[in-house]
C-alpha cells in the first residue's frame, strides 16, 4: 500500500526530525550566552583590596583571637582566588599566615611546639614563593627553631638577621650566646669565637659586656690560653670604651696575672681597683673575692675579712657561695676544721640546686673536702666522715661528677671513714661497759657500731662494682673487706653474698679456702 503524502501527521513528523538538531544547538548557545552575561555582570574581585582588608583585620585584633582572620587568609589560598602559579600573591598570603602565627604565639604566650612549627612552615613557604627575607622574619624563624630545639638552625637564622640588619648585630650575637649556653655540648673554640665576636661590638650593653668578658677570660684561663687572654685584654684597653669598661678589663687582667702566679702584681691591681669603684658595684665584691682567693693560704685572717664582706654585701647570690667556699678553705688553713666543715656544707647545699655558678671551681671545692678529710682522719676526728660524705653529695651535682679513679678513691675513703668510726664507737662501747653505764647508752653505742660497719660494707660493695671494669685486684679486695665488715656487724647474709661474689669473680684467689 502506498503512503499518502497528504497525511498531516506524517508531514509534521518529518518536519520535527529535520529541525531537531539545529534547535538543540540553538538552545545550548542561548544557555552559554546567558551564563556569560551573568559572569560579565558579576563584579570582579580586587585581589589587592581583599588582601589589604585581611591585613587590616589582623592589625585590628585586640583580644588575641586570630581564628576568624586566619580562616579568611586561608580562604584566599583557594585556587579560584589565588591560582597556584601566582607565586607573588601566594607568597604574600603565606607571609601573612606567618605573621598571624607569630602574633598568636606572642599575645597568648603559647608554648605548644605545633604553633611554632606552623608559623615556621608558613614563613618558609612564603620565602620559597619569593617573599623577601627580612631581618625580622629571620629572627622569628630563629625563635621558632630555638623553641623546636633546633639550635644549629636558630644560630644560622640569628646570624642572617645580623647580616640583614647590622644595627641588630649585638642583639643577635647575644641571642646566639644564649643558645650556646643551653646546648648540652659546645665546641670550646666555637664558644670562645662567639664570645670574642660579641666583645667586639660597640653596641653591647655594659652588663652584657662584663658578662662576656668574664666568661671569655675564664674560659681562656681554664684552657691555659693565658697568652690569648693577655692579647684580648690589650685589645679591649686599646678600644677606648670608657672608664666603666676599663675597670672590667682591669679586673680580668688581675685574674690572668693570678693564673700566671704573679700574685703580688694581681693584688696591687685589685687594691687600686677597689679604691675606684663603689662598694655597691658587683665589680667591688668580685674584686674582694679574688683578693681573698689570692691570699687565703698565706694571710688567712685578712682573707676571712674579705670573704665575710662579700657574703654580707652579696648574700644569697652565686658569688656569696664562692665566698663561703673561701671561708671554708681559710678556716681549714687556720686548723678550725669544725668551722670549715660548716661552711663547706653550706656551699654544697647552695650548689645542689644545679644552678650555674661561674665563680666556683668544683674541682677546687672537691680538693678542699679531700684535704679536710685527710687532716681530720690523721687526727682521728669523727668529722672526717662528714667531709667525705659531703664529697659524695658534691659528686651528685651536675658538672661535679667524678671520673672512675676519682669515684673509686672517694668510695675507698668513705668506707675507711665508716670503719674508723666503727672502731671509735667500739672503744666507747667497751669503756661504757667497763664503767657500768646504763643499758640504753650501751645499746645505743652498739647500734651505732653496727650502722657504721654496714655503711662501710655497702661502700666497699659499691667500690667493688666500680673497680670490676678496670682494677681486678681492687675489685677482689673490696669484696673481701665488705664481707669482713658485714660479718663484724653480725649481718651474715650480706657477708655470705659478698663472699659468693668474691669466689665467682676470683676462682684462683688464695683466700678462697679461708
Amino acid at each position: 500500500m502506498t503512503e499518502s503524502t497528504d497525511n498531516p501527521g506524517a508531514i509534521a513528523s518529518r518536519l520535527a526530525g529535520k529541525w531537531q538538531v539545529p534547535l538543540l544547538l540553538l538552545g545550548v548557545v542561548a544557555v552559554g550566552v546567558a551564563a556569560l552575561m551573568l559572569v560579565l555582570r558579576r563584579p570582579t574581585v580586587d585581589w589587592d583590596q581583599a588582601f589589604n582588608w585581611r591585613v587590616a583585620r589582623v592589625e585590628a585584633v585586640s583580644d588575641g583571637d586570630y581564628t576568624i582572620v586566619a580562616r579568611a587568609v586561608a580562604e584566599m589560598l583557594n585556587e579560584s582566588i589565588t591560582p597556584k602559579d601566582n607565586l607573588p600573591h601566594r607568597a604574600k598570603l603565606h607571609a601573612l599566615q606567618g605573621e598571624i602565627g607569630w602574633l598568636n604565639i606572642q599575645d597568648n604566650k603559647l608554648t605548644d611546639p605545633r604553633h611554632w612549627r606552623a608559623m615556621r612552615e608558613a614563613y618558609m613557604r612564603a620565602i620559597r614563593h619569593g617573599q623577601p627575607k627580612t631581618a625580622e622574619i629571620a629572627v622569628r624563624l630563629a625563635e621558632a627553631a630555638a623553641a623546636l630545639e633546633l639550635p644549629a638552625d636558630a644560630i644560622a637564622q640569628y646570624k642572617e638577621a645580623a647580616r640583614l640588619d647590622t644595627t641588630r648585630a649585638a642583639e643577635m650575637s647575644w641571642r646566639i650566646i644564649e643558645i650556646r649556653r643551653r646546648m648540652p655540648e659546645v665546641d670550646d673554640d666555637v664558644w670562645l669565637e662567639d664570645l670574642t665576636h660579641l666583645l667586639e661590638l660597640s653596641e653591647l650593653a655594659s652588663d652584657k659586656y662584663a658578662w662576656a668578658l668574664d666568661r671569655a677570660v675564664g674560659e681562656m684561663i681554664d684552657r691555659k690560653l693565658l697568652g690569648r687572654a693577655r692579647r684580648l685584654i690589650g685589645a679591649q684597653l686599646s678600644r677606648g670604651l670608657g672608664e666603666a669598661h676599663n675597670r672590667q678589663v682591669m679586673y680580668q687582667h688581675a685574674r690572668v696575672l693570678a693564673a700566671e702566679g704573679l700574685t703580688e702584681q694581681a693584688d696591687n691591681i685589685l687594691i687600686t681597683l677597689v679604691e675606684k669603684i663603689e662598694p655597691a658595684s658587683p665589680l667591688y665584691v668580685k674584686s674582694l673575692l679574688l683578693r681573698g682567693d689570692l691570699i687565703w693560704d698565706e694571710n688567712p685572717r685578712d682573707a676571712e675579712a674579705l670573704f665575710s664582706e662579700v657574703i654580707s654585701r652579696a648574700a644569697n647570690t652565686p658569688i656569696a657561695t664562692a665566698a663561703t667556699i673561701g671561708l671554708a678553705k681559710t678556716f681549714g688553713q687556720m686548723q678550725l676544721h669544725d668551722k670549715a666543715l660548716d661552711y663547706y656544707a653550706a656551699a654544697v647545699s647552695d650548689l645542689s640546686d644545679g644552678a650555674e655558678n661561674p665563680y666556683v671551681s668544683l674541682d677546687e671545692l672537691h680538693r678542699g673536702l679531700v684535704n679536710g678529710h685527710n687532716a681530720l682522719r690523721a687526727a682521728r676526728r669523727p668529722e672526717a666522715l662528714r667531709f667525705v660524705q659531703l664529697e659524695q653529695d658534691l659528686a651528685k651535682i651536675p658538672g661535679a661528677e667524678l671520673d672512675d679513679p676519682g669515684r673509686q678513691d672517694m668510695l675507698g675513703r668513705l668506707a675507711a671513714a665508716h670503719m674508723a668510726m666503727a672502731g671509735q664507737v667500739a672503744d666507747e662501747y667497751r669503756r661504757a661497759v667497763d664503767s657500768l653505764a646504763g643499758e640504753v647508752a650501751i645499746a645505743g653505742l652498739g647500734e651505732q657500731r653496727t650502722e657504721h660497719l654496714q655503711a662501710a660494707g655497702d661502700a666497699f660493695m659499691e667500690l667493688a662494682t666500680e673497680a670490676s671494669r678496670t682494677n681486678d685486684e681492687l675489685h677482689g679486695d673490696s669484696l673481701w673487706t665488705a664481707a669482713s665488715a658485714y660479718d663484724q656487724a653480725g649481718l651474715r647474709d650480706k657477708a655470705v653474698a659478698a663472699l659468693k661474689r668474691f669466689i665467682v669473680g676470683r676462682p684462683g684467689d688464695e683466700r678462697i679456702p679461708e
